[in-house]
């Protein structure tokens, strides 16, 4: 059995009211080139953060661990609470704009665009342009 999906649209303005479609339809109202460089923004601070010594150190705690090499994965935490106590963990600024990646993958965001989608279905049946 198909899901119906509330197409009213008091249930288009009740979305609106989550930041996350806010974000949503303020970056789809961005040009190309801004969208474009709000992505690779946002892929240049993951590989940032991927490259700390704190990531460095949990993913080989990762391979220690399926390794079997447990006392190098004690060894490790030991090392990261040392530098946690010591206030030696380094930080990435992220940027100053919502992340696309996580706007995109909203339940929210998905249903408000399966609802936008209904709609103009609904109003192409019914000859009407939305």
């Amino acid at each position: 059995m198909k899901k119906v999906i509330d197409t009213t649209p008091e249930k288009l303005v009740s979305l609106r009211k989550y930041q996350v479609i806010k974000d949503y339809l303020a970056f789809i109202a961005l040009p190309a080139p801004e969208q474009q460089r709000r992505w690779e923004a946002w892929d240049r601070y993951y590989e940032e953060c991927r490259q700390t010594p704190s990531a460095l150190m949990y993913y080989e705690a990762q391979k220690a661990l399926k390794g079997g090499d447990l006392e190098r994965v004690q060894d490790l935490s030991t090392q990261a609470r040392r530098m946690i106590k010591n206030g030696d963990v380094s930080t990435v600024s992220s940027p100053p704009f919502p992340d696309p990646n996580v706007i995109f993958h909203d339940q929210q965001v998905y249903l408000y665009k399966n609802l936008i989608e209904q709609l103009r279905q609904d109003r192409a049946n019914q000859g009407t342009d939305f």
